[in-house]
């Protein structure tokens, strides 16, 4: 009797392991370089990653990402093909095809320049003739206008790196980009000296704060319930402090090193 129970209680415990093992949820997310938030070479993939990586597993649900050029990130996701794509901020034409998580980070679009070029805008009109620096896959409302309307000519690099590179060289004039992320970029990737004759200009008007989400594909019938879940652990994470915590390291240089992943 005692070896028949033994039997029946094994099996259960092995009955029930295995339906948690196949009752995991894998969500495949396309990821990009967007040095200091994202990178295949920063410890947990960088910050925002790691906040996604940590929401989703509140829920149970666990992430795998794959890193690609921005747009075969994008499309990917666009096309449902992937489950998501981190972190994109919200454009009309983005409003058609995905769902918005809430959002990972903030960040604002300010224009930078050679303290030795002075550089002001008031409106578009005052930039008119100029060579406006950009990176690839990120999004510029105001400055893809103005280069249809033929004001600017606006010039995109893969990097934040090799857009104050050719800003340094005068082979622009200005570059757009955002904040927080530009200038972890300037201070990593050059010398003090080249750091120095950096400079910012905000435009209170017009300068735009941008939020960045998890993008989950309008086409896919799980991306609703998706969405929700991250929601609701990003929401936990907050709750419990973890937020806080992470954007501490952040700040005290947990995420400038490079991983072995």
């Amino acid at each position: 009797m005692k070896l028949i129970r033994f039997v029946i209680v094994a099996f259960l415990f092995v009955f029930l392991n295995a339906n948690n093992l196949v009752a995991e949820e894998v969500i495949n997310i396309t990821n990009g370089e967007w040095e200091p938030f994202l990178s295949k070479n920063f410890p947990h993939y960088g910050v925002a990653s790691h906040i996604v990586t940590e929401a989703f597993a509140e829920v149970g649900i666990k992430v795998k990402y794959g890193f690609f050029p921005w747009k075969r990130a994008y499309q990917n996701a666009a096309t449902g093909r992937w489950d998501a794509s981190v972190i994109w901020g919200r454009t009309k034409e983005r409003d058609k095809i995905f769902l918005y998580s809430v959002a990972v980070l903030e960040d604002s679009d300010i224009m930078f320049h050679l303290k030795s070029r002075p550089f002001s805008w008031s409106t578009v009109e005052d930039l008119r003739g100029l060579k406006i620096g950009g990176n690839a896959g990120s999004a510029y409302p105001l400055m893809e206008e103005a280069a249809k309307n033929k004001i600017i000519k606006l010039e995109r690099a893969q990097t934040y790196k090799a857009n104050f590179g050719k800003l340094i060289l005068k082979r622009i004039h200005a570059m757009r980009g955002t904040k927080i992320a530009a200038y972890a970029v300037l201070r990593k990737e050059f010398p003090p000296e080249q750091q120095k004759l950096i400079a910012h200009y905000i435009n209170e008007s017009l300068d735009k704060v941008w939020e960045y989400h998890v993008l989950f594909p309008k086409k896919s019938e799980k991306s609703a319930r998706r969405m929700n879940l991250f929601n609701k652990g990003y929401q936990q994470l907050k709750q419990k402090g973890r937020l806080d915590e992470i954007w501490k390291g952040f700040y005290q240089g947990d995420y400038d090193k490079k991983s072995n992943k």
